[in-house]
């Protein structure tokens, strides 16, 4: 009696050790699944890209801040002394012309002297820039075009000037931006005293500021350089901030998982002094706790 009691007893433990050992097993395959499930990290919400977008945003205003102000202000700087060096050429021709004109007893040179005098006459480096000179009723005395000497002038401008002779009124030596049959072109004038006539200096007014548009290119070169290593420093700082963090990814999801063995990356980032080593040693105590 005694041992058939003993043997029911037993059957009977062994049966509710079994149905535990069952329903603890399918709680620890649920819980193992739903700790493995992994997160994905959105496109743009990774710490690695919120960096490089930042890193590239900042870059790209305080460059185009910069380069915006500096193109602008040498753009001007530059435009201005283009004209200076205009007004002051035509200026040195101009008083050239007019001791000439009085030592000829306040009578215009003739179309071959005054070839000789300003036909080879150019701004440096502007082979589109020329000198002609006209008279106070608005002729050409002389042209680098030999078919337009005795002819009317023909840019509005110095026709406006011509004007202003025949008014009585002699403007004071200029430098202005006029369209020429779809050209964009800069003329520097020196009227004489006299009124009699009076000495245009002329060039293309994209060839006259190509400095300026070769400073613009080199600074927008400049800038695109910056953005690139901007871009590069980017990439190795976001990486190194995100490479930790990817590393400790992997160990909490070994504790997620029930593996409490020895990882070797907990142990390396423990020793370090930022952030991550906190977390990782946060996350052995963890782990010896649960292991203990």
């Amino acid at each position: 009696m005694a041992i058939e009691t003993k043997n029911n007893l037993m059957s009977n433990v062994e049966q509710k050790l079994n149905i535990d050992r069952a329903a603890l097993e399918n709680k620890a395959e649920q819980l193992l699944e739903k700790a493995v499930e992994k997160k994905k990290v959105g496109m743009f919400r990774g710490i690695q890209t919120r960096v490089m977008i930042a890193m590239l945003v900042t870059a790209v205003l305080s460059v185009g801040i910069v380069m915006g102000m500096a193109i602008q202000k040498t753009k001007a700087s530059l435009t201005e002394r283009v004209m200076e060096d205009m007004l002051t050429m035509v200026k040195a021709y101009g008083i050239n012309m007019e001791t000439v004109y009085y030592t000829k007893g306040n009578q215009m040179p003739e179309a071959e002297g005054l070839e000789s005098m300003f036909g080879h006459v150019k701004l440096s480096g502007m082979d589109s820039s020329y000198v002609y000179v006209v008279s106070k009723d608005g002729t050409m005395l002389m042209h680098p075009t030999a078919s337009k000497v005795g002819q009317p002038v023909e840019n509005e401008v110095v026709s406006d000037v011509v004007r202003q002779l025949q008014s009585g009124v002699v403007p004071d030596a200029k430098v202005v931006e006029y369209d020429f049959k779809g050209t964009d072109k800069l003329a520097a004038y020196y009227v004489l005293r006299s009124g009699d006539g009076m000495l245009v200096l002329t060039a293309d007014k994209e060839e006259a500021f190509g400095a300026v548009n070769q400073f613009v290119v080199q600074c927008l070169i400049t800038g695109v350089f910056i953005l690139a290593l901007v871009v590069l420093g980017g990439v190795l700082i976001s990486r190194s901030i995100a490479r930790p963090i990817k590393m400790l990814t992997t160990v909490v999801d070994q504790n997620a998982g029930f593996d409490f063995t020895e990882n070797r990356i907990s142990r390396l980032l423990s020793k370090g002094k930022g952030e991550t080593a906190v977390m990782s040693s946060s996350l052995e105590t963890m782990r010896g706790n649960l292991v203990g």
